[in-house]
């Protein structure tokens, strides 16, 4: 049987012998009948036509290398809350939820991927063309390269090749197809790469925190000078604060200042509160006294000398007599005194800071006879020796044993401007390597000093926590100190304040949420897999250098308008109203698309020139070797 070549004429009509309709008189021209007159069009040219064309690479890439870039630098680190609260509702209108942030990565997700679908199915139509046009497909090869995106004239073995040129364009193009499959399945990739864990993060509040007590003249100040009972009820009081904080704690270790502001008790624990002023207390140099002769006597005095009265203000007795062991007092050299009494009113001090060298004496043991030891029952080993000890005895045949400690002291009041509620109505902030305290002068400082030993002895008593202090000496004298001074100084603030001076603040409440931790291997390998899309594209724009067929930009239009009537004119299979393609449609040769000059035919411009229109040509016998030459 001799090879049939079939000459088909393009953009004309499809496969299936589309007709047109004849709109004056409704009846269906036939193709034999009809008479056309071809356009030439010349839009591939231009940069917009390099735009409509190949938009689709450039825009996949530039999102992918976006959500990457938005995932890794910005989404890392970040938290987000996982439910509303209705309390502050108000304050989380603008923040975004943990599912809302799943919701902004699953879309851009889907948009990336409808970018590469939508391209993948451009590119394969793409594909096909240039095979047809180069190599040559059969049908069934047409067909499964279009239905499964892989040229599959590459595995068939009755698929012969005309030169070189014609087998590397079929690897370049299967090339092209694999690299689109890795951007189909790698979502999931990426949203395995976001892990949560649990977070606790603050948002600003609709309200602010008011009614913060500042300590001012009147009359609670004219009691406090006036009667020891006053005086005596704010010890009690400033106990009671500093038993509180300590059961909250459940810890005598206070290694910052705190203050309690009982309009606070309705906001939750973490709850950040901005320019708020607490107490400043600050030890430095602090060192055990090895040998009590070095001790100034007025400072001794004050501890052996039970009627000295320098260490009471609210009471006769020396607060270090009681046999308390842990007991510990600043010590003073000079009594309090009564403020001067001035215009029928006590004179309010000034404002100032106390920056000074300081002692404490600690009662360390009780014991039965007359000499100290360098054991406590309390505290275990103690860091002096009998040099350091001073001794009172007892007719009961006891002794109180004491030991001394001097350090550098700073106290006043401090503006904190990020400070905690570290539990049920306390603000405290760590005084040591924190830079958000502006350390201001306190007026009440010497007043808060007078009583701190009378306050210290009350604190110890109490030992709310009863937590051992073995070995725990150092922090157990300095935290008392540190407790006692935040604790007076809460109490003066609300004891002498009232409602014309009190503050309002501005509060940041905190949030149960989650914090994104972003694995970035992940997220990159992602992103290589959809820029494998791009690479296809340029592969794709190498493969089509010498084509002599424009690029496809709408390939279901170019497939439509394609004439195929030489195919179907020279079917005995009933390939013209067949569904699907059978076994017997195998023994059709090889389809190609040629482009040749047909002579004669005018163009509505008025040229008179060579028409190049698209051909395909049908063999039943090798694709090369058997086409019309131009």
């Amino acid at each position: 049987m001799e090879p049939r070549n079939i000459e088909l004429d393009s953009l004309i009509t499809n496969s299936m012998q589309l007709s047109m309709v004849d709109d004056t008189n409704s009846n269906w021209a036939q193709p034999s009948e009809r008479s056309h007159k071809c356009v030439e069009r010349h839009d591939d040219r231009g940069f917009w036509i390099w735009i409509v064309t190949w938009y689709l690479l450039p825009l996949h890439l530039i999102c992918s290398a976006a959500l990457a870039c938005v995932i890794t630098f910005v989404l890392d680190g970040c938290s987000f809350s996982v439910g509303s609260d209705p309390n502050f509702k108000a304050s989380l209108q603008t923040r975004l939820y943990q599912s809302d942030v799943t919701t902004l990565v699953s879309v851009s997700l889907v948009i990336i991927r409808l970018f590469a679908t939508a391209w993948s199915s451009i590119s394969i139509w793409r594909c096909a063309f240039v095979l047809l046009e180069k190599t040559g497909l059969t049908l069934q090869q047409l067909s499964s390269t279009i239905a499964y995106g892989v040229p599959t004239s590459l595995f068939s073995c009755s698929a012969s090749r005309t030169s070189r040129n014609t087998s590397v364009s079929t690897y370049i193009i299967f090339i092209v197809c694999v690299l689109l499959l890795p951007s189909q399945f790698a979502a999931p990739i990426l949203s395995g790469s976001i892990s949560w864990s649990p977070d606790m993060m603050v948002v600003p509040a609709p309200y602010r925190l008011k009614n913060i007590q500042v300590a001012g003249p009147g009359n609670p100040w004219a009691w406090y000078q006036s009667f020891p009972n006053v005086r005596n009820s704010l010890v009690l009081r400033s106990s009671s604060y500093a038993s509180v904080v300590t059961v909250q704690s459940n810890s005598h270790q206070m290694s910052s200042t705190w203050r309690t502001v009982p309009s606070s008790q309705h906001l939750p624990v973490n709850t950040t509160i901005s320019n708020i002023t607490i107490p400043y207390f600050v030890i430095q140099d602090w060192s055990w006294i090895q040998d009590v002769t070095t001790i100034p006597k007025e400072i001794l005095n004050a501890v052996t000398n039970n009627s000295a009265g320098t260490l009471n203000i609210a009471g006769p007795n020396n607060p270090l007599e009681d046999p308390i062991e842990g007991s510990a007092a600043l010590l003073k050299t000079t009594p309090w005194q009564t403020q001067h009494y001035v215009n029928n009113a006590f004179t309010y001090p000034m404002p100032r800071i106390r920056s000074l060298k300081q002692y404490v004496a600690v009662l360390v043991s009780r014991i039965p006879g007359q000499t100290c030891s360098l054991t406590s029952a309390t505290f275990g080993n103690l860091p002096v020796p009998q040099s350091g000890f001073t001794y009172i005895n007892y007719s009961n045949n006891h002794t109180n044993c004491y030991i001394y400690a001097s350090f550098k002291l700073v106290a006043a009041a401090a503006i904190c401007s990020n400070c905690n509620l570290s539990s049920f109505s306390t603000i405290s902030a760590p005084l040591f390597n924190y830079t958000d305290l502006e350390i201001q002068p306190e007026s009440l400082v010497d007043e808060i000093l007078a009583m701190l030993p009378e306050v210290m002895h009350t604190i110890a008593s109490m030992n709310s926590t009863q937590t051992s202090q073995l070995g725990q000496l150092d922090t157990w004298t300095q935290s008392l100190l540190i407790n006692a001074y935040s604790a007076t100084w809460t109490s003066f603030n609300v004891y002498f304040g009232s409602g014309d001076t009190a503050l309002e603040a501005d509060i940041s409440i905190p949030v149960i949420g989650v914090r994104a931790n972003v694995n970035s291997r992940r997220v990159w390998f992602w992103f290589c897999c959809n820029g494998l899309v791009t690479v296809s594209g340029l592969c794709l724009m190498w493969v089509r250098i010498g084509c002599e067929r424009k690029v496809i930009v709408d390939p279901v239009l170019t497939a439509v308008l394609l004439d195929a009537s030489g195919v179907i004119e020279r079917d005995i299979n009933g390939l013209c109203n067949a569904s699907r393609l059978g076994k017997e449609d195998e023994n059709l040769g090889a389809l190609r698309l040629r482009q040749f000059h047909v002579a004669g035919m005018d163009y509505e411009k008025g040229h008179a020139m060579l028409d190049r229109l698209v051909k395909v040509r049908l063999s039943n016998t090798h694709r090369y070797g058997l086409f019309l030459n131009k």
